[in-house]
């Protein structure tokens, strides 16, 4: 048995016709890569928070405490909200300042009173998309009972002559509420002061605390 074998004459491809194709394909590869590179959201920036508490350490109850957080990424960061916590409890968020004179930009800046005990205070910043979310140390401020308490006294009236109704309202930045005489002084003859016969004990004292 003979077996045949059957030879076949080389074939050259002629690279330079498929040099258009792939060229081509390497074009628009890298146009597509230019597009999506120049779409592409910036990444974002880190950003620093600094908390101060003034007056700080130790302070009576009472006392108006001033919380500051200033946000920084390399200069002023103004946009976006602080959250001041106690412990887990939320006191506040507040905006970053952006405009005006009364603070400085790229502050949040919050007013409070705290009641007596140990109080740990920390501020967050929320971030944006162009900004990171950041987290102050924290700041431990003791606030020491007082044994006054400070108060506000409000007054008002209504009805008319020769029938007037007179009421006090007292608060007191006090765990317990103020108890006491609220006088009346009527000061319309030369300015010169003079209790009003009665004297109204508080029925329905106020109190307030943080």
């Amino acid at each position: 048995m003979h077996h045949s074998c059957e030879t076949f004459p080389d074939v050259a491809i002629p690279l330079h016709r498929y040099q258009p194709l792939w060229i081509g394909s390497l074009l628009l590869l890298f146009l597509l890569l230019s597009v999506a590179s120049t779409n592409a959201s910036p990444a974002a920036s880190a950003t620093t928070t600094t908390f101060s508490v003034t007056p700080g350490g130790s302070v009576t109850q009472g006392t108006v405490l001033t919380l500051q957080a200033v946000v920084d990424a390399e200069g002023a960061v103004t946009a976006g909200a602080v959250t001041f916590f106690d412990g887990t409890r939320v006191l506040a968020s507040v905006q970053l300042v952006s405009t005006g004179s009364s603070f400085t930009h790229g502050t949040a800046n919050l007013k409070l009173f705290l009641g007596p005990g140990s109080h740990v205070l920390k501020a967050v910043y929320g971030g944006t998309h162009a900004y990171v979310k950041s987290t102050s140390s924290i700041q431990t401020i003791t606030v020491t009972a007082s044994s006054l308490a400070a108060t506000t006294t409000t007054f008002a009236s209504s009805g008319s002559a020769g029938n007037y109704t007179l009421s006090g309202t007292v608060t007191a930045l006090s765990a317990t509420a103020p108890t006491g005489n609220v006088s009346f002084l009527d000061q319309t003859n030369g300015n010169a002061s003079r209790v009003l016969p009665h004297s109204i004990r508080l029925l329905r004292p106020a109190a307030g605390r943080l």
